[in-house]
């Protein structure tokens, strides 16, 4: 018997056969690129997620103090919300422990889920203090015309417990005027010569009044370009805080102007000018003042808490004129104003060994 090869309707059974597994094949592969892209995407996402978390966590952390206990840090692609908790309360306030956690996410198209990252970093709280040797503490000397106002060393509070300090601080013999109106324990201080006092003034004054990584980080910069001790290199220049943000009594800011000025407006908190600075009347201000050159004061007011003028001596630099007080102003130190500045200043020291990443959501 013959063997016959041509049977009918062999090829095609075949031909569909081979497609289906071509066809399998392909899908397969289709599945396979699929899943290596989103595994992909997947990695791109939590390297995002990860990179907000930590950008997020070392911009809470360089800011240098504790200004919200919850922030939230937008970046181009995402975001980083950032938590402060207290974790232990010692006594004194500077050993206090808190646990600064960022949880980092990116932007996700729409439909999918958004990845996050989770960083964290145990942190002390360092409380900021201030060195007051008087009410009206001046390096370059200090000329009171008239019997109106009043420079008062004594505690208007009784906050810091440290009783009460001298009317006015000044180097030997450059107190002028008269001096009927300054008071305090004692009246004044002649603290020695310029060089002397300048040895005894624990104020950090060349890296606060700095553009670059000042020990001290402002919250606002007003600059006034060409005044006396202008400084072209500060690039974060902006406004005075508008007066309805002083309504807030926990707003305590730390302002700085580069250059010489009058006073913007009334206010409250850390104000550091690195030129003169002139007072006019009606002028308040509670907290600390710290001025590079002279002050000089023209009208009626008041100033709580503790004023330095003629740090520029600090620096090596001259400063000429004694600063004046010749209007009906009232200095009066005020050790709880003073405390609420410094605290505003509290800053974050951050734990050796004691980041963490990924930690669980507490």
């Amino acid at each position: 018997m013959a063997l016959q090869t041509n049977r009918d309707g062999f090829a095609l059974p075949m031909a569909i056969l081979l497609i289906g597994f071509m066809t399998a094949g392909v899908l397969a592969g289709f599945a396979r690129s699929s899943a290596e892209v989103q595994v992909a995407d997947n990695q791109s996402a939590e390297a995002g997620a990860f990179a907000m978390a930590e950008a997020g966590l070392a911009q809470y952390m360089g800011r240098g103090r504790i200004e919200t206990l919850q922030e939230t840090f937008t970046y181009q692609g995402g975001q980083a919300q950032v938590t402060a908790t207290l974790m232990l309360d010692r006594t004194p306030p500077d050993e206090d422990i808190y646990l600064i956690q960022s949880v980092g996410s990116v932007t996700s198209p729409s439909g999918k889920p958004q990845a996050s990252r989770t960083v964290a970093q145990f942190a002390t709280r360092e409380v900021g203090t201030m060195q007051v040797l008087s009410s009206w503490t001046s390096l370059s000397g200090l000329h009171k015309n008239g019997a109106a106002g009043e420079i008062s060393g004594y505690d208007a509070t009784g906050c810091a417990g440290t009783g009460n300090v001298a009317g006015v601080a000044v180097p030997d013999d450059m107190l002028t005027g008269l001096d009927n109106a300054i008071i305090g324990e004692p009246k004044y201080d002649e603290m020695g010569t310029i060089e002397e006092m300048a040895a005894e003034i624990q104020i950090d004054w060349e890296n606060i009044a700095t553009p670059f990584n000042p020990s001290i980080v402002p919250d606002n910069v007003v600059c006034m370009p060409g005044t006396v001790s202008w400084d072209e290199e500060y690039s974060n220049c902006g406004s005075w805080p508008s007066s309805s943000k002083f309504t807030d009594p926990n707003y305590w800011p730390t302002i700085l102007i580069n250059g010489s000025s009058p006073l913007p407006s009334h206010g409250r908190g850390v104000l550091i000018v690195t030129g003169d600075l002139v007072l006019n009347g009606g002028d308040t201000w509670d907290g600390i003042i710290l001025v590079g050159g002279k002050i000089t004061d023209n009208g009626s007011g008041n100033i709580s808490g503790a004023v330095v003028s003629g740090l520029n001596i600090l620096k090596n630099e001259t400063v000429g004129e004694s600063s004046k007080a010749e209007g009906t102003k009232d200095y009066v130190y005020d050790s709880c104003a003073v405390q609420a500045a410094a605290n505003s200043l509290a800053r974050l020291n951050q734990i050796t060994n004691a980041w963490a990443d990924n930690l669980s959501t507490w």
